[in-house]
């Protein structure tokens, strides 16, 4: 028997769907919009979540499709359900790209519906059919929130909890201002006349908001529950900062004072974050030769930065003691 918490507003599907679930001997809570779904999210660890992505954010509005869209990384970056499988159900016409970018968002699995006699059976079938392979993959390992972390800025990407990003122009230029005065608090203003950029605050807005869900489900697909207001903090009144807990690093200024080239740098930092590197590691991530990557590697453990553990079959690089 599993506990599932399904989001649905629409009266046929909020009864079709627990009768279908209690057949399955499943227990149900209905939430019918955004706000109620948070309250049942932070408060019960689920075995599944069953969300209609057009929803009210509170009882008596109008159903807006970003509704359902905001809950699926609120259900990520909170601690009882950031494992949990969702799976989005929606009536809305253009299903086959919806269902990628919820997927892209950090959903478990998509089931168009269809408001015929016929269709409606085919989907409870299907939603069904989806529910019992969710419930029957065993969860992901996820690891506890961290004390504390280093956010690392790169040309093209960032790093966060070892996990890689790839970040927009605009957003880099955001968090590379960041750096430089981490606990410094910028409205979207102050950030548009700092980078001396064409924009208004809105898309400042955007551009935070994007990211934040985009780093959360990296994180949750690496098997990490982080808080998603607890990396940028925003507040309404005075403007964004970076959370005390996280160290920010531009290490594009690094790269131009430091005598190691850019892989070595990247190994530095791989190796800073927990990882365990081999040779092909490097190959693989910077497309390049064994022996550039032998070279790469060479040139840090001769500076006793790095040193290599373990057999010549099974071992890996690791930091030394006194790097």
């Amino acid at each position: 028997m599993a506990r599932i918490l399904v989001v649905e507003d629409d009266p046929g599907y909020a009864t079709s769907i627990p009768l279908v679930l209690q057949t399955m001997r499943h227990d149900s809570d209905l939430a019918e919009d955004q706000k109620s779904a948070e309250a049942y999210i932070l408060d019960v660890a689920y075995d599944a979540i069953i969300l209609d992505l057009h929803l009210p954010v509170a009882a008596g509005q109008d159903t807006l499709l970003q509704a359902g869209q905001n809950l699926i990384p609120f259900i990520r970056s909170s601690t009882p359900n950031a494992r949990t499988p969702i799976i989005v159900i929606s009536s809305q016409t253009d299903s086959t790209s919806l269902g990628a970018d919820t997927i892209m968002l950090g959903a478990s699995a998509f089931v168009p519906k269809n408001k015929t006699a016929v269709g409606s059976a085919l989907f409870l079938e299907e939603l069904q059919r989806k529910l019992e392979k969710a419930l029957a993959q065993p969860p992901n390992p996820a690891t506890p929130n961290a004390t504390s972390a280093e956010l690392i800025v790169h040309d093209g990407h960032i790093e966060f909890c070892g996990t890689r990003l790839r970040v927009d122009g605009l957003m880099r230029r955001i968090l590379l201002l960041m750096c430089q005065a981490p606990q410094e608090i910028l409205t979207a203003k102050n950030i548009i006349e700092k980078l001396d950029i064409d924009t208004d605050e809105g898309n400042i807005a955007k551009a935070v908001l994007k990211f934040r869900d985009k780093i959360i489900v990296a994180l949750n697909k690496s098997g990490i529950i982080w808080d998603r207001d607890n990396i940028i903090l925003n507040d309404r009144a005075l403007g964004y900062r970076l959370a005390p807990r996280i160290a920010a690093r531009d290490a594009t200024q690094t790269a131009q004072h430091s005598p190691w080239n850019k892989r070595q740098l990247w190994i530095l930092d791989a190796l800073n974050q927990g990882r365990k590197l081999r040779r092909p590691d490097v190959m693989a991530e910077f497309d390049i030769s064994e022996a550039s990557a032998k070279r790469d590697l060479t040139g840090l453990v001769d500076a006793c930065l790095i040193q290599f553990a373990g057999s010549s079959r099974f071992g890996h690089y690791e930091k030394t003691r006194s790097a």
